[in-house]
């Protein structure tokens, strides 16, 4: 025969027993879920594909024989970014000179095409800073009363900077400036540019 008392004390303790699961329920299911459910800015994050378009004021500087030449004008840029991780992506870089820059000591000048491979890296806690080194190679056209070629391609390099600025929920501005450098025999060219792209697809938030 049970004592008076161990009815009482084993309800007590399922009381407690079922208090205590409860709140563990109400304690882990929040963790559980955010766990599962990604948020918003991941999944913004997580886009495989970035896509911009934009334009730039552009300084191209011309450098033959130690003597050189500097003009100024609209540069057409765009990019094509694929995720590589949370904070870096491939980056397709195209840029286009479509203003005649002047050889300093002969009659033609040149329009210009870059076409850039690089490594875009995210800087601080949200990304939205980033570096992008790349290399690729210039295109160039010429035209004048004195052209040597009508056409030639040189290796480049470039140093880009940059910042991403939300636009909307799935839209996004980056203000960005840098750099394309390259030479071809005795002939060098610096291409510098500060500009703006929109970005339809792939925009950090």
């Amino acid at each position: 025969m049970r004592a008076p008392g161990s009815t009482y004390r084993q309800k007590l303790g399922g009381i407690r027993g079922s208090a205590f699961g409860l709140a563990a329920l109400v304690a882990i299911g929040p963790a559980g879920l955010r766990a599962q459910v990604p948020s918003d800015s991941t999944q913004q994050h997580s886009a495989p594909v970035t896509l911009r378009l934009g334009g730039a004021y552009g300084s191209a500087g011309t450098s033959v024989g130690g003597e050189s030449s500097s003009n100024s004008g609209v540069v057409i840029t765009g990019l094509v970014g694929m995720r590589l991780s949370a904070r870096s992506e491939l980056a397709l870089d195209l840029a286009v000179q479509p203003f005649e820059a002047q050889n300093p000591v002969r009659d033609e000048a040149y329009t210009a095409v870059y076409a850039m491979v690089g490594v875009e890296i995210g800087l601080g806690a949200g990304h939205r800073a980033f570096v992008r080194p790349e290399l690729g190679a210039a295109f160039r056209s010429w035209t004048g009363s004195n052209v040597w070629e009508e056409s030639e391609t040189g290796a480049a390099f470039g140093l880009l900077l940059g910042y991403g600025i939300p636009a909307g929920s799935s839209l996004g501005v980056v203000l960005e400036g840098g750099v394309r450098v390259s030479g071809a025999s005795e002939l060098s060219t610096v291409l510098w540019t500060a500009g703006v792209s929109f970005v339809p697809l792939g925009a950090r938030h």
